[in-house]
C-alpha cells in the first residue's frame, strides 16, 4: 500500500521484506534523502546526495523504460542547441548520456526561435542519430520575433504581428518543412499576439481586441499552420502548447475551444516556478493544476501533457511542478530545456529521486483523477478583480476543480466572477439555491444581478470597490490582516457575517453564511488583480504582487475552507499554503508549501486513513511513523507533501 510522507519531497516507498530500514541511504527505493529546507544548507548535504544520486542516475533510464507507460519524461532541443549539437559529434555524445541520466526517452527538436531557422537536412541528420540512440523524436516551433523573420508585434513580449502576410509566409515556410522531417509537430507557446498596429486596428473592427484575436489566431493556425503541415506530411500528429496563464488567453489570442478542434494534441504549461519571487510573477504551485485540469475538461481525449521549466526555481520549486502536474493528470512531462539539463539544476536530483514515486501517483491519478469543489470558468470568459483567484483559493486548502461548463449535480459548486460570462450563469445559481444545494460566490458575481444578492441574504445590491484590510475580527478579537484584498462593501440581511474585515476603522464582511438545514450559500468577499492592478505593475499575464490572503491567520484559513468542503467526508485544519486534493474515494494528497513545518490535521467520516510519516531525528537517520484512524495529525516539514490512503481501497 502506498501511504507515504517523503521528507522534504514527496512520496517514498515505506520499508517491507528484506529492503534497509528507512534510516538507509543507499537506495532510492528504501528510504528518503532529505532535501533541506531553507533552515539546512545544500552544501552540509552534498556528499550524501551525490553518493545517493550517482547509483540513481545509472538506474534511472531503465526504471523510466519500464514506467514508461504510467509516466514519460521528454525534453525539448531549441533552435540554437539543434545547430550547435548538429555540429559537435562529442556534443551529441554527450546529450545523450544527459538525456539518459534524467530517464528522458523523447526529443522535441526545434526548426525556428529568434531569427533562426534550422536547415532540412540538419533536422533530419539530429531526428536520425537520436532515434538511432532509441530516443523518440518530434519537431517544434517557437513562433517568436527574429530578425528577417515575419513581423514583429508593436507590443513587444517577443510576439509576432499575424496580420501581416510576412509573418503567415515566413511560419508557414516553417511549418512545411518540419512536416517533411517529422511526424509530430509541436507549437510553443508563443503562438499569440498583442499587436495594436494600425494594420491590426483596421482588420479589428468593431470587434474587441479579443474577439479580433481569436479569430485571427484560429485563421492562421488552420490556414498557415494545420493545412499546410498537412499536405506536406497526412499523417502528422500536431500539438498546441497553451502557455500557464489561463485567465489570460482570451486577450491575446489563445482560442480555447478552437484550437483543439484544429490540433490532435494540446499539451499545457504548468511553469509555475517561485511563489515568492516577482521575476515571473507571485505564482501560486496550485495554478499548474487548474490551468491543466481547466484544459483537460475542454480537450477531453485530446490532453496530452505538461511542460515546465528551470527558470526562478530553486530545487522544490522545480519538483513542485511535477507534482501538480502528474495530479492533473500529465501522463507526459518535457523538461525545458536541453541546455539547463547540460548545466545541471539541484531540481534534477529530486527528479531523479522523485520518478518512481510520480509514476506511481500517474498511475493512480489516471484511474482515480483528482476531485472536489466545481468551479465554473467559461471558455473565454473575464475574470474581473479575480485574476488568478482558484490558485489562491487552491493554497488555502480548497480543492477547486474548474469546469467550462455548468457542473452538473446538486452538491456544492463555487461561482467565481468568471461565471458572469454565461449570461445563463445568474439564473441556474438562483435555481441551485432554490434546489436546496449549498454554493459558494464570490461578490464579483453576486454583484451582477440583485436576485444573487437577496437570495445570499445580503441588504441590497454589492458594491464593487476594491479595498485593502488593515485588520480583521476573529472571536471579536482584532488579528493582523494587513494586504488581504476585498472587492467591495456588502451588507448582510437576513445571511450572517462569518468574518469580518476592518477597512479604514470600517467594518466589512469578508465572508457571510446563509443556512438552512444543511443548505450553505455563502458569499466571499474577495479580489485578486483586476486589469487596472495588472496595468499598474506594468504586467500582462502573471499576477503581479503578493496579497494577504496567503496569510491570514489559520482560524480564518479553517473557515474559508469549511464554506467549501463542509458537505465533504473529511475536515481539515490546516494554514494557508498547505494544499488538500482527494484522489476520488481513495485518499488524498497534501502539501505543505510553507518555509516552515505545519500542522494539518483531519477527521473522516468515511472510514479509517492511513499515513507513513518519515521524519528526520537528531542521529541524521529517519524514523517511520505509520499514522491510521479516523483522525490523522500530520506534522509536515517544510515544502513536504503526503499522500494519504483510504483504508480498503
Amino acid at each position: 500500500m502506498l501511504t507515504l510522507l517523503a521528507n522534504g519531497s514527496r512520496l517514498l516507498r515505506p520499508a517491507t521484506g528484506n529492503e534497509h530500514s528507512p534510516t538507509s541511504s543507499s537506495s532510492r527505493r528504501r528510504g528518503p534523502i532529505f532535501l533541506p529546507s531553507p533552515a539546512f544548507p545544500l552544501a552540509a548535504f552534498a556528499v550524501a546526495l551525490f553518493l545517493s544520486l550517482t547509483a540513481q542516475a545509472q538506474s534511472i533510464h531503465g526504471l523510466a523504460k519500464l514506467r514508461v507507460d504510467d509516466l514519460r519524461l521528454s525534453s525539448y532541443i531549441t533552435a540554437q542547441q539543434a545547430v550547435a549539437l548538429a555540429a559537435d559529434e562529442a556534443g551529441r555524445a554527450e546529450s545523450v548520456t544527459i538525456f539518459l541520466n534524467l530517464g528522458v526517452s523523447k526529443l522535441y527538436i526545434e526548426v525556428y526561435r529568434s531569427g533562426l531557422e534550422v536547415e532540412e537536412a540538419t533536422l533530419a541528420a539530429l531526428r536520425d542519430f537520436y532515434e538511432g540512440e532509441e530516443f523518440l523524436t518530434a519537431g517544434a516551433i517557437a513562433t517568436v520575433s527574429g530578425e528577417g523573420f515575419g513581423v514583429e508585434a508593436d507590443t513587444g513580449m517577443y510576439w509576432l504581428n499575424y496580420q501581416a502576410t510576412k509573418t503567415r509566409e515566413d511560419i508557414e515556410r516553417v511549418i512545411r518543412r518540419t512536416a517533411r522531417v517529422f511526424d509530430t509537430l509541436i507549437v510553443d507557446d508563443f503562438f499569440c499576439t498583442g499587436d495594436e498596429s494600425a494594420m491590426s486596428a483596421e482588420a479589428k473592427g468593431d470587434r474587441s481586441w479579443s474577439e479580433y484575436r481569436r479569430a485571427l489566431m484560429t485563421e492562421v493556425a488552420e490556414k498557415h499552420v494545420v493545412g499546410p503541415a498537412r499536405e506536406e506530411n497526412p499523417d502528422i500528429h500536431l500539438i498546441v502548447k497553451y502557455p500557464q496563464w489561463y485567465d489570460r488567453f482570451h486577450v491575446y489570442g489563445y482560442d480555447v475551444l478552437s484550437f483543439p478542434k484544429l490540433f490532435d494534441e494540446v499539451w499545457v504549461g504548468t511553469e509555475t516556478r517561485g511563489a515568492y519571487t516577482p521575476r515571473f510573477g507571485y505564482t501560486q504551485p496550485y495554478e499548474a493544476f487548474v490551468n491543466y485540469r481547466w484544459l483537460a475538461g475542454i480537450a477531453g481525449e485530446k490532453i496530452g501533457g505538461g511542460w515546465f521549466d528551470h527558470a526562478d526555481c530553486d530545487a522544490l520549486d522545480y519538483i513542485d511542478q511535477a507534482w501538480q502536474s502528474v495530479l492533473a493528470g500529465a501522463k507526459e512531462i518535457v523538461l525545458f530545456e536541453y541546455s539547463v539539463l547540460k548545466a545541471d539544476h539541484p531540481g534534477h536530483a529530486l527528479l531523479q529521486r522523485d520518478f518512481e514515486a510520480l509514476a506511481d501517483l500517474a498511475k493512480h491519478v489516471a484511474e482515480h483523477p483528482v476531485s472536489g469543489i466545481p468551479a465554473y470558468k467559461p471558455a473565454h470568459s473575464d475574470p474581473g478583480g479575480e485574476t488568478y483567484v482558484m490558485d489562491f483559493l487552491g493554497m488555502l486548502g480548497v480543492p477547486l476543480i474548474p469546469t467550462h461548463v455548468w457542473p452538473s449535480g446538486r452538491g456544492t459548486l463555487y461561482l467565481p466572477a468568471h461565471a458572469a460570462a454565461d449570461p445563463a450563469a445568474a439564473g441556474r445559481a438562483v435555481d441551485h439555491i432554490a434546489g436546496g444545494s449549498s454554493i459558494v460566490m464570490s461578490l464579483g458575481f453576486v454583484a451582477t444581478d440583485p436576485l444573487l444578492a437577496e437570495k445570499a441574504g445580503l441588504d441590497g445590491p454589492a458594491e464593487l470597490h476594491p479595498m485593502t484590510a488593515t485588520t480583521l475580527l476573529a472571536g471579536g478579537e482584532k488579528r493582523s490582516g494587513s494586504g488581504l484584498r476585498l472587492a467591495g462593501r456588502m451588507k448582510p440581511g437576513t445571511a450572517q457575517a462569518v468574518l469580518t474585515a476592518v477597512v479604514d476603522g470600517e467594518e466589512v464582511p469578508f465572508l457571510t453564511l446563509l443556512k438552512s438545514g444543511e443548505q450553505h450559500v455563502w458569499v466571499l468577499n474577495i479580489h485578486t488583480y483586476s486589469q487596472a492592478d495588472l496595468e499598474a505593475a506594468d504586467e500582462s499575464l502573471l499576477s503581479p504582487a503578493p496579497i494577504g490572503m496567503l496569510d491570514m491567520e489559520q482560524e480564518w484559513v479553517d473557515i474559508v475552507r469549511y464554506a467549501f468542503t463542509h458537505a465533504l467526508p473529511w475536515k481539515a485544519t490546516a494554514p494557508g499554503r498547505v494544499t488538500v486534493q482527494p484522489l476520488g474515494d481513495t485518499g488524498f494528497y497534501v502539501q505543505n508549501y510553507r518555509q516552515e513545518p505545519s500542522e494539518a490535521n483531519f477527521t473522516f467520516t468515511n472510514g479509517p486513513h492511513e499515513a507513513t510519516v518519515f521524519t528526520l531525528n537528531e542521529s541524521g537517520g529517519y524514523d517511520a511513523n505509520v499514522l491510521r484512524g479516523d483522525k490523522l495529525e500530520l506534522s509536515m516539514p517544510p515544502r513536504s507533501g503526503v499522500w494519504v490512503k483510504r483504508l480498503g481501497r
